[in-house]
Order: structure tokens, then sequence, then C-alpha cells
């Protein structure tokens, strides 16, 4: 009798099955991204935890396609390879999928830190500094 209860105590385990969905509340590390070499965030991907380093642009022969900062941050795409030239783009969350402008180099950070101009960093509310932002 023992034996049979204990059996179907853990059969009645094995069979439960419990699901997680993602939360939507949390999408990762503010100045962290996600890029891709086709559009809509496909083919070949990779995320970047935030270090605030310039990233060079492409993944071997192929230049991105689609860029989506994490929430709570930003990221500025430059002309020029070592992110000191002109600022091309600010991207924000959820980010761009198609349509990316060539550009050579890339550098996010969390909203209110970044490059200062004229007196703010790019990111912060207000900044005097304007470049186009999508979306």
């Amino acid at each position: 009798m023992f034996a049979t209860t204990l059996t179907l105590a853990v059969l009645s385990c094995l069979s439960l099955t419990i699901t997680a969905y993602p939360t939507t509340s949390k999408r990762g590390l503010p100045g962290a991204f996600y890029i891709c070499t086709a559009e809509n965030f496909s083919d070949n991907c990779r995320w970047v935890p935030p270090d605030n380093n310039c990233h060079i642009a492409g993944m071997g022969f192929v230049r991105p396609q689609s860029i989506g900062p994490d929430e709570g941050g930003y990221c500025l795409l430059y002309k020029d390879w070592d992110c000191n030239g002109e600022i091309i783009l600010k991207i924000r969350f959820p980010g761009i999928g198609e349509g990316l402008a060539p550009f050579q180099g890339i550098q996010c950070y969390p909203d209110g830190r970044g490059p200062i101009v004229n007196g703010a960093p790019v990111g912060a509310p207000g900044s005097p500094f304007q470049v186009p932002t999508l979306p």
C-alpha cells in the first residue's frame, strides 16, 4: 500500500509541467545591445554587454543590418571606425530592424551617460546636441 501511494506521488510530480514565460519588464542591461547581420534581428546575431568601448561595425565581411539597444540605453553610430568622428544616428530601444545606414563604429551607453557635447552627455534628456534618433 505504501509503495503504491509513493509511486503515484512520484508519477504525479513527474507529469507536472511548469512553464516560465519571459517578462517584458526587464530586457537586459542599459548600455548593452543586440546586433545582427540580417534585417529584423535574424541570421548571425550577438548580444554585447555594456562596456563603453567603441566597436567596429561588421561581422567578418558582412555589415550589421539591425541593432537593438537594451531598454534604458542608446547607441551612437559613427561615420568613422574609432567613434571620434561624425555621429550618423542615435538609436534607442527597441532598435532598428531594417534600413540601417552604413556606419563604421558603434558605441552604446546607459541613458544619461555618454560623450559630452556642449556641456551635456549626448544621451541626457534635453541635451542640446541633436542627432537623428530612431525609433
